[in-house]
C-alpha cells in the first residue's frame, strides 16, 4: 500500500501536480498509517462510513494540491528541527 501511494504521489509529482519539494515517501507511509487508523476507528467505534473517510482523506490531499510551488519557511524550519531531535 505504501509502494502503491509512493507510486501515484511521485507520478503527481512528475506531472507537476504537486509541488517538487514534497516529500513523497514520507506522505505516503504517512498516508498509510492514517488509513489504518481510519480502519482501527471504524472497528472500535462503528462510527466511522466509508464516506466519511474518504472525506477525511481527500482533505488532507487537498492541502497537498494546496501546497506552494516553494516550500514554506516554516517547513523548512520543522524539518530541520524533526532531524536535529531524531540525533
Amino acid at each position: 500500500m505504501v509502494a502503491f501511494s509512493r507510486l501515484v504521489l511521485q507520478e503527481a509529482l512528475v506531472r507537476g501536480e504537486l509541488p517538487a519539494w514534497i516529500d513523497a515517501d514520507r506522505i505516503a507511509s504517512a498516508f498509510i498509517t492514517l488509513m489504518d487508523g481510519f480502519l482501527v476507528r471504524a472497528i472500535e467505534s462503528a462510527d466511522l462510513s466509508t464516506e466519511g473517510a474518504r472525506r477525511e482523506a481527500c482533505s488532507l490531499l487537498e492541502l497537498l494540491l494546496a501546497a506552494p510551488a516553494a516550500a514554506p519557511e516554516a517547513v523548512e524550519k520543522l524539518r530541520g528541527s524533526a532531524v536535529g531531535s531524531a540525533g
